[in-house]
């Protein structure tokens, strides 16, 4: 993962996760002093990840393994809202066509709101750019 460096003439290398068994499949978010983001294939079940690093590049964790049940394969740049990460999967799911989820940063737990089902939406694999949430009548 690379970033320009301050005067925007360079590169500067921050982690290579493929280090971890999978490459950056999306973009990546910065909250507070650290960067989050997906990983593809990667973790456990190779089925993706959730990391986190400091803005240094220091302190590489993975803080979610996918499993098939709650989501595979992240796509698209994470959203962050009071401490929570909004993402889809391309797969896994009730129907293994993908879902949204929502990974809370202080309590360090997943839930999957929705799972994309066949005619309906499949297989997302973009950004999200807005997410209107019934339950807490806010938008991100």
């Amino acid at each position: 993962m690379c970033i320009r460096d301050r005067d925007g003439t360079g590169l500067i290398n921050l982690y290579k996760i493929d280090n971890n068994g999978g490459v950056s499949s999306a973009g990546i978010r910065l909250h507070g002093d650290c960067i989050y983001g997906f990983s593809s294939p990667a973790g456990s079940d190779k089925l993706g990840i959730i990391f986190k690093l400091q803005k240094d590049g220091s302190g590489f964790s993975v803080i979610h393994n996918f499993a098939l049940a709650n989501g595979a394969n992240p796509k698209g740049s994470p959203l962050i809202l009071d401490s929570v990460l909004y993402g889809v999967t391309e797969n896994g799911g009730r129907a293994n066509l993908g879902v949204l989820f929502e990974y809370d940063l202080r309590k360090d737990k997943l839930l999957v709101l929705h799972n994309f089902l066949p005619k309906t939406t499949e297989h997302p694999y973009r950004s999200l750019l807005l997410i209107c949430l019934l339950y807490t009548s806010r938008c991100v």
